[in-house]
């Protein structure tokens, strides 16, 4: 295996993880504040959607980093997108 890709590899397993925790400081501010009135809910079910499809494409092509990556992005989307429902009513 090339140094190359390994490089991308480590990469690629490095980014699939901060994709998933990128909406945690978000989740944690929306929680506390108890609001989420400036954000949109339709950007987030729209990439929510876009998640579960790479997921999927994951899955059918057999590339477990990357569905793994993906179900795990799209579990911390879920939970944005439940947050928002719940706090822009109030």
């Amino acid at each position: 295996m090339s140094a190359i890709k390994i490089i991308i590899d480590i990469l690629f397993d490095i980014g699939m993880f901060v994709n998933a925790v990128v909406y945690v400081p978000q989740i944690i501010k929306i929680f506390h504040r108890k609001e989420a009135k400036d954000l949109s809910l339709i950007t987030f079910v729209s990439v929510g959607l876009l998640q579960l499809i790479v997921a999927l494409h994951g899955y059918f092509y057999r590339d477990f980093a990357l569905m793994v990556g993906m179900v795990f992005a799209l579990l911390s989307t879920i939970t944005l997108i439940s947050l928002i429902i719940v706090y822009q009513k109030n």
